[in-house]
């Protein structure tokens, strides 16, 4: 058992490791000793871990014997345990108590939890009714050792639907989780998390090794633009990915998904039912767990939509869209600029006729318009609150020789910036600011002109 011992204080590399060929004698006899030999190895309390080592190790052919066994008590460092031929850096905090009037888990020193924190629990024996190995939860903090535990993330976060701990189990347990205090250059891998970690600067990212495909940067959002499918619905094309709004997991779809305005639930409205001339968002919905597959849902809100059952994942997307007085979706399509700031287009086509009384298309906000002085006009049916830019049908006619000219700014202020002008005659598309009521103000500074604005599109820049 020498060879064995000395992984305890030793530098794990190949100069000292022991050798493959010889190892098999000493795990045998590990393997026969009593119970009461600590099978977890707690090899790295003074040394440093070698990544050539762990391969030179990981030859051993009966590691899938060797397992761990009681959680240490107060454990808040990380553990080197062997496990199905496997090297495993786990994190954990012993539990002192279980308090099943207030359904609390008091832990022995600090946990340094945060609310909404994923963590696993574990024992040498039961675990307090019903909790489970293996099952993730979700934590919600009441002091540095008091907590509540939770199924999903929101439900901690918002402090509802506390899990009822019946019994208090028996035996040792442990809470499985980042370390409550990690000190720069430690690695632990946070099993519910499902991720290997590590402190660096003061930061505790997630980590790579050698030959994993790179990570999702975080806040992506990549892939084909969302789609207008018809008057009730959109499509999420297969191959779209983001991340979550908490930057802790892809959300990837891998085939269409349909959302329909006309059903409630999962691919449908968040609640309720369909307003007219209203405006809804597109969220990405994904489950942490991964029981639930990725999937999309329509919510008048652009902040808080209400969460399906089964998911506690959500990614705002770029996207905004507005249906009208008779319910049906304006179609669109999206241009330049996706995923970060993209132009969303009406497709709706535009009809008008010169003259005085001319009209234009669908999404017309001024018609023949005179004002002399600075005048509001909103665009707010057709830009949302979540764009400050919006694509205008500026065109300029005018019913007399006396050539007329106007001027255009953001709205509703007249420090909104430099106004652009437009002479005699007009017909262009041009990209003009608007305030956040989506307002641009006008006014006619000579001639006989007659102005109509239509909102040809408009750009996302309020959501990141």
């Amino acid at each position: 058992m020498s060879q064995i011992s000395r992984l305890k204080d030793a530098e794990i590399s190949n100069g000292n490791l022991i050798n493959a060929d010889d190892i098999d004698v000493e795990l045998n006899q590990l393997i026969n000793e009593s119970n009461t030999q600590d099978t977890r190895l707690i090899a790295l309390e003074s040394g440093n871990l070698s990544i050539d080592g762990v391969k030179t190790f990981l030859k051993a052919p009966k590691l899938d014997k060797i397992d761990a066994r009681t959680p240490n008590a107060g454990l808040t460092l990380e553990a080197v345990t062997l496990k199905g031929g496997s090297i495993e850096i786990a994190a954990r905090t012993a539990v002192a108590s279980i308090n099943t009037a207030s359904n609390e888990v008091i832990t022995t020193v600090s946990h340094g939890l945060v609310s909404g924190a994923a963590i696993q629990f574990i024992t040498d024996n039961t675990l307090p009714s019903p909790l489970s190995v293996g099952t993730t939860y979700y934590a919600r903090v009441i002091s540095s050792v008091n907590f509540t535990v939770h199924l999903t993330q929101a439900d901690a976060q918002n402090a509802q639907n506390v899990i009822d701990i019946t019994t208090v189990g028996s035996g040792a347990h442990a809470v499985l989780c980042d370390p409550a205090t990690p000190s720069n250059g430690q690695i632990w891998y946070n099993r519910a998390e499902s991720k290997l970690k590590a402190r660096r600067n003061g930061v505790t990212r997630s980590v790579l090794l050698t030959g994993d495909a790179a990570g999702t940067p975080k806040g992506a959002i990549r892939g084909p633009v969302i789609e207008w499918v018809s008057a009730s619905s959109v499509k999420i094309p297969a191959g779209f990915l983001c991340r979550d709004a908490d930057d802790s997991q892809d959300v990837v779809f891998d085939s269409d998904r349909i959302l329909s305005i006309t059903t409630t639930g999962v691919n449908g409205l968040d609640s309720g039912s369909e307003a007219q001339d209203t405006w809804y968002y597109v969220w990405a919905i994904a489950d942490s767990s991964n029981t639930n597959a990725p999937a999309g849902i329509l919510s008048a809100s652009n902040t808080s939509p209400t969460m399906p059952s089964g998911y506690d994942r959500k990614r705002l997307l770029p996207l905004a869209i507005r249906n009208d007085s008779a319910s049906n979706l304006l179609k669109f399509s999206i241009g330049e600029g996706w995923p970060q700031r993209p132009v969303i287009y009406y497709d709706l086509g535009e009809t008008y006729q010169t003259g005085s009384g001319f009209t234009m298309g669908e999404t017309n906000i001024l018609n023949a318009g005179v004002a002399t002085a600075w005048t509001s006009v909103s665009g707010a049916s057709y830009i949302p609150p979540v764009s400050r830019a919006a694509l205008f049908h500026c065109l300029n006619q005018t019913t007399s020789a006396t050539a007329g000219y106007f001027s255009i700014r953001p709205g509703s202020s007249s420090s909104n910036g430099a106004a652009l002008h437009l002479g005699w005659p007009s017909d262009q598309i041009r990209r003009i600011a608007v305030n956040g009521s989506q307002q641009v103000e006008y006014k006619r500074n000579a001639g006989a002109g007659l102005l109509c604005l239509d909102v040809s599109g408009f750009i996302v820049t309020e959501v990141l």
